[in-house]
């Protein structure tokens, strides 16, 4: 069958050998500054610990709840097929800006018709969601609503240019936003001493002092059409895109809602603390995909389906070694540093990492599970994953929650996490039946999970000896697939021809 090289250097080697040289550098560019909103949060995320209270980080984790939803019904799923449609017509100048223009004066109307109804009853809303807090439409909403908004058409321009493959003015782009937002945040913070409000209205001055120039500069030689030919399309399309945002937006952010609603502002500030932490493996587990999935892809209209599988198992596995990397990391460092760099109003959130880490685990074989899915256009049952995910969600974070605090948050986090990867693999079973080669990381994953779980039910010295065990059992495990017979056996799982 020829020389055996791994995943990686097939991933290298496609892009190296391929026609166009930008391959390499376009999927570091993307890749990079298209995680660049959640740098930002890890960025800013030891400043807003030490100088905001735990209400004031709340507020902000709340804040960002709706930034998310409003992005969501503004744009009504228009960004999405304006990315699907550019390609049909990027060959003729006058069709593309009609239908840029089409797209964003339709986002425009339905942020303005949104607006208006949140003028109308959004406190309201507000009052009856968040009862019981101080997180109200005035001002936190109206805030949302505005970042929302320059975050829309400003990703819209980035997307045009990530179409037209024109890295350097993406660039541009993706760097403008996220130093503009960071640097007034962290200015408003460390000169005024700002609080919640204060902070998002620094963040809100912040891309809209690059964003607006920046649309100028780029409608300026554009003119301004409008067809309802375009927009009747482009509904067609993200018409069923809209229900599925919002069952995602839900599935996300829902427990925090219940915080806020049962517990107080503060715990979700204590919660976000906590989050922020864990969430790091879905953003590694994002990144190791998009960076590596493309070749993947792109091997599906070469390869036999034998050698797609191969393929498929070999990525898996890449990516299930990366993800218990992290998590044994992530583990450790919470339980060993974190102390240290979080005031004692925050010791709530260490304590419960270990818990959050198993619920998050499970995004990797979620991730895996629903790869064949993608890889096969056999996607028209996932709404029914994350419709799963809400349910549960829901009935566990109201009888949790309310019992059990901060701990029930993160034991609702668990059960629906893994309750999604039943239904995910009978999905998959039924509509691809895919043979996946992973049987070591589930044993890798089970002991992760038996440690995080000693370790949050154990207390001083026995803590951090439990959570040091996943990251001395991955040492091991590495030394283990590189050294011995059964480990070069277990290595070559993890190749590809």
């Amino acid at each position: 069958m020829g020389k055996k090289i791994s995943f990686l250097s097939i991933y290298l080697n496609d892009f190296t050998l391929n026609p166009s040289k930008k391959f390499i550098q376009s999927t570091f560019i993307y890749g990079f500054f298209g995680f660049l909103p959640l740098a930002s949060r890890l960025f800013l995320f030891p400043i807003f610990v030490k100088y905001l209270s735990t209400k004031d980080y709340g507020i902000i984790g709340l804040s960002n709840s709706m930034i998310y939803l409003f992005t969501i019904l503004f744009a009504f799923g228009l960004n999405a097929a304006f990315s699907r449609y550019y390609f049909e017509y990027r060959t003729n100048t006058k069709l593309l800006n009609a239908f840029i223009t089409t797209i964003v004066l339709s986002i425009v109307g339905i942020t303005v018709l949104f607006c208006l109804i949140g003028v109308w009853a959004g406190p309201e809303i507000f009052r009856w969601v968040f009862r019981g807090t101080s997180f109200s439409f005035y001002p936190y909403g109206f805030q949302a609503c505005i970042i929302s908004f320059v975050q829309i058409i400003t990703l819209l321009i980035s997307t045009f240019y990530r179409d037209q493959e024109n890295l350097t003015k993406y660039s541009i782009v993706a760097l403008g936003v996220f130093s503009f937002s960071t640097l007034f945040e962290t200015y408003a913070i460390l000169v005024l001493g700002a609080n919640a409000e204060k902070v998002l209205w620094a963040r809100a001055l912040g891309i809209s002092l690059f964003s607006i120039p920046y649309w100028i500069y780029f409608f300026y030689n554009i003119p301004i059409r409008y067809d309802f030919r375009f927009i009747k399309t482009a509904f067609k399309y993200c018409g069923p895109i809209v229900p599925y945002s919002i069952l995602i937006y839900l599935y996300i952010n829902l427990d925090r809602i219940y915080i806020a609603k049962f517990l107080s502002i503060e715990a979700v500030g204590i919660y976000s603390v906590a989050i922020t932490i864990a969430s790091i493996i879905d953003i590694v587990i994002e990144v190791v995909n998009n960076a590596l999935s493309p070749a993947l892809y792109r091997r599906l209209k070469s390869e036999p389906m034998e050698g797609i599988i191969e393929s498929a198992n070999g990525f898996f596995n890449v990516l299930g070694l990366i993800t218990l990397f992290t998590s044994s990391v992530l583990l450790l460092g919470s339980t060993f540093l974190l102390h240290h760099l979080v005031p004692p109003n925050y010791n709530q959130a260490i304590e419960i990492i270990p818990l959050l880490l198993i619920g998050f685990t499970a995004r990797y074989f979620f991730r895996v599970f629903l790869t064949p899915a993608f890889l096969f256009k056999k996607t028209k049952k996932i709404p029914l994953i994350n419709l799963t995910a809400v349910i549960v969600l829901s009935l566990s974070s109201y009888y949790f929650i309310p019992n059990y605090g901060l701990t029930g948050a993160a034991i609702s986090l668990i059960l629906t996490r893994f309750s999604l990867l039943p239904i995910t693999l009978i999905i998959e079973k039924n509509d691809t039946n895919f043979n996946f080669k992973i049987l070591h990381q589930y044993f890798a994953n089970a002991v992760l999970i038996v440690c995080c779980l000693l370790t949050y039910f154990s207390t001083g010295f026995s803590r951090q000896c439990f959570a040091l065990l996943p990251f001395l059992y991955f040492i091991f495990y590495l030394i283990f697939l590189l050294t011995s017979k059964k480990g070069q056996k277990l290595t070559k799982q993890m190749m590809i021809q």
